[in-house]
Formats: C-alpha cells, structure tokens, sequence
C-alpha cells in the first residue's frame, strides 16, 4: 500500500491518503467500491471532511488534459481528530450511472480519455486536491455488440471527447456525453470526413449516435438514432444498418463550418482534441476479439451470444487487461448477473445514479 502525502500547507510530516478500488474494472449502470486509507502524520489533524468526485478527463493537445463536470461527488465523513500516527479506514460504494462514458474499446483503453477518481481531503479548511486516479469502465454488452460490428466494418478511432452538447433524438441525463471519432472504412474515404459516435444507456435500452462530421445536420432528428433493449442488440444486424447510414451520410450536402460543436448541436467539446491516438480497432478483415480455437469468427450471427475473450496483458491500467463481456444491463427488479474479471471478485451490483432519472426507455 502507498501513501500519498498530502499537499495543504502541512509540508513533510503531515497526514497521507492511499485510496484502493475493490475490483479495477466497472460499467455503467453498476458501482465503483473500494477503501479510503487516511493516516496520521507526526502531529494531530483535524479533517473537516473526506470527499470523492469523478469526472471524465480529457488530452488536450498540450501536454495536459481537460476535466469535464463531475459525475458524481459525494463526503464520505463528517468532521473528525486524525490523532498522530492514527489510520483511519473509510469504505465507499459509488452507484455509477448508466450514461457513463466508457474508457475501453474491445480490452484496449481509449486514446486521450479517462475517467479519474479525485479524492479530497479537508483538512483544518486546506481543501487538498489529492491525487486523481483513472478508473477502468468496460462498456455494456449491447454496446459491445456495435463496437465489434465498427471494428468489422473498418473503422477507425483518432481520438475521443466529451461534448456538452445535447444529443439530437436521444434523451440524456448528464450534461455531457462522450464522442468517439472514426475514420470511416476504406471505401467511404473521400466520400465522408470523420464519423462520431456517441452512446447513451439506461436500465432497460441503449441508445447510440452517428454523426457525419462534415455534413450538414438533416431536419430529421432520428437520422443516425438508434435504439435498441439490451437483449435487441445481439439480435440485430449492426454491419447492414451501419453501412446503409453510411450511404445516407455521403449523400447530404458539406456543412457550412464541419469543426466540433458547429453543424447545429448546441455546445462544443471540451478542450482541444488530441494528435491522433492508436485505435483499438484492428485493421479492416480481422477479428476485433481473438476468436476460440480460431474457428469462429465476431460478431457470431445474429441471435448467437459471444464468447468470454481474452485479451491477455497484465490488465494494469495503461496496458491491455484481462476482461469479459459484462452481461446486459438488468431490467427494473430484477437481479443483476456478476461481472467477473480473471483474479477478481464480483463486481457489486448496480444502483441508479442519486438524482438521476433513467434514460432512454
């Protein structure tokens, strides 16, 4: 266990926090647990509170990175005496909502985007900063289902963002959501510019979001709109409606300005995008997951659920990890299947976000 020793004024000697996640990978629409380790420094403190946030953190072409609007932010203690040398322990469990954006693609993170932990410490009114900690979201299994019919198809991802816009024909929660943006398959190069693709979920349905960056946004709200239950996604031919909207997009006429936040959404990105990461999208042809035995092919046809894959790696952050598909969101009352990474315990069950409503569905 390391402590970091906390900023605040009180210099070499003072208090440390180490804060330790219970399992490395969540999703949305389930929780992120784990312990608060405070301990004592070589004199009394009083701490006025103890407060996590988490907030989706973006490169900003740079150097550093841009933090959006906190997801959620909570105080885990009220005021107390950490005595000299003194340890205090404080568990947590943060419901995360199902609109959460994502950090990996197919078991390999995102360029450029991270969701980070911040825990704060207020000690003697010295509010301090802490050290902000990426946390590791998988996405939910219908998402991963349009995921792979992306990597199939050919697309690729240049970078990710989180846009304060309003997603046109989708109804949302938080007051952002995050873009992917893809270069589209080989054959629509020169015919179309850039691809984003947005998600939002809820308990019962998923929803996600095409948008031809360079075209002129139609009056119809619901182009690019699809919609879905869980169960739905594995059932439907994701590489046929992609390509018949990739046809449609071609066709509408270049946008007066193409640059993020124009084309008549409302708002614009966070911060600027980053130079061009390496997509965890493997080139057109291939498999995006290594398939069992190497007979089968992904994504199964229709109606065929997908084999757990192993993506190998150590799974530290940073680096490739071990995971499997999550299964689907759970409908209201009913009880959640566990989530399980190789070498980890279940993943706690999932819980609305306080305050929030459901989204689509």
């Amino acid at each position: 266990m390391s402590y970091g020793q906390m900023a605040g004024g009180y210099g070499p000697g003072g208090p440390s926090v180490d804060t330790i996640l219970a399992e490395p990978h969540c999703r949305p629409g389930g929780v992120v647990a784990g312990k608060v380790h405070l301990r004592g420094g070589d004199r009394p403190v009083e701490i006025r509170h103890v407060t996590l946030a988490l907030m989706p953190r973006m490169q900003n072409g740079y150097g550093g990175e841009t933090a959006g609007p906190e997801v959620y932010r909570g105080a885990l203690t009220r005021g107390f005496q950490l005595e000299t040398g003194a340890q205090r322990d404080m568990s947590f469990s943060i419901p995360l909502p199902y609109e959460l954006p994502f950090t990996t693609v197919l078991g390999r993170e995102l360029p450029g985007f991270t969701i980070g932990m911040c825990t704060e410490v207020d000690a003697k009114g010295q509010p301090d900063p802490g050290d902000v900690d990426p946390i590791s979201v998988e996405p939910l299994e219908s998402q991963q289902w349009v995921l792979a019919s992306i990597a199939q198809l050919g697309f690729q991802i240049t970078n990710v963002t989180f846009e304060s816009s309003k997603l046109r024909g989708v109804s949302q929660q938080l007051p952002f959501h995050q873009e992917i943006h893809l270069v589209p398959p080989a054959a629509f190069q020169g015919r179309l510019g850039k691809v984003g693709l947005s998600f939002v979920a809820s308990p019962r349905a998923m929803a996600f979001v095409l948008r031809a960056e360079d075209r002129a946004a139609p009056s119809d709200e619901s182009f690019g709109v699809f919609q879905v239950g869980h169960a739905e996604a594995a059932e439907t031919d994701w590489n046929a409606k992609i390509n018949q909207w990739l046809e449609a997009a071609a066709a509408l006429p270049r946008a007066a300005s193409s640059s993020s936040g124009q084309d008549g959404r409302a708002g614009a990105a966070h911060g600027s995008p980053p130079p061009p990461g390496q997509a965890p999208f493997p080139p057109p042809g291939q498999s995006p997951l290594p398939p069992p035995g190497g007979a089968a092919s992904f994504p199964p046809p229709p109606g065929q659920q997908p084999a757990a894959a192993s993506y190998g790696g150590p799974g530290d952050y940073g680096q490739p990890g071990n995971a499997q598909f999550p299964p689907p969101a759970p409908a209201p009352g009913h009880a959640p299947a566990p989530m399980q990474s190789p070498g980890h315990g279940h993943a706690p069950p999932p819980g609305p976000m306080p305050g929030h409503a459901p989204g689509p569905g």
